[in-house]
């Protein structure tokens, strides 16, 4: 896939939210040497916390966040150092294609592509960090991540 292709070899930076980087180090197991819990940390890598954010925007319907990411966000990885599936690749692309209004030079830019995903993350990250986060003492942060995710598919 072009796309993908285009990714491994040219780096684009995915970011999060600048307020989300104490947030999610509690939840993402590679971050925490001391408790790699997966109850407690759900996430092996940010990027799959991103990807967590992602899927929760496109669920919920939020449209993407505004400005760009460069000035809202901190990277945290660039696509040459992280591997996603190729499945991961062509959602990516079948999401920006209705963001970026159906223009096909747009969509054949992987970094619109990122920026559309980026900025979808960064819509929903307050939501899932709430909610990750709550003060609920019954549920693990794992318990909460699942049950996010049935909530938002439903």
């Amino acid at each position: 896939m072009h796309f993908a292709h285009s990714l491994t070899h040219r780096a684009y930076s995915l970011y999060l939210p600048k307020e989300a980087r104490n947030g999610v180090t509690h939840l993402v197991s590679k971050q925490q040497a001391s408790r790699t819990n997966p109850k407690m940390a759900p996430f092996r890598r940010n990027v799959d916390f991103w990807l967590f954010c992602l899927g929760v925007a496109l669920a919920e319907g939020l449209a993407p966040r505004e400005g760009s990411p460069k000035d809202w966000g901190y990277k945290f990885v660039d696509t040459r150092e992280v591997q996603l599936p190729n499945e991961v690749y062509k959602l990516l692309t079948v999401v920006a294609y209705e963001e970026l209004a159906r223009d096909a030079d747009l969509v054949e830019d992987p970094a619109q592509i990122i920026n559309v995903a980026n900025r979808l993350a960064g819509a929903a990250y307050p939501r899932v960090l709430n909610e990750l986060m709550s003060k609920d003492l019954r549920n693990t942060p794992l318990d909460k991540a699942l049950g996010l995710a049935r909530h938002v598919l439903s």
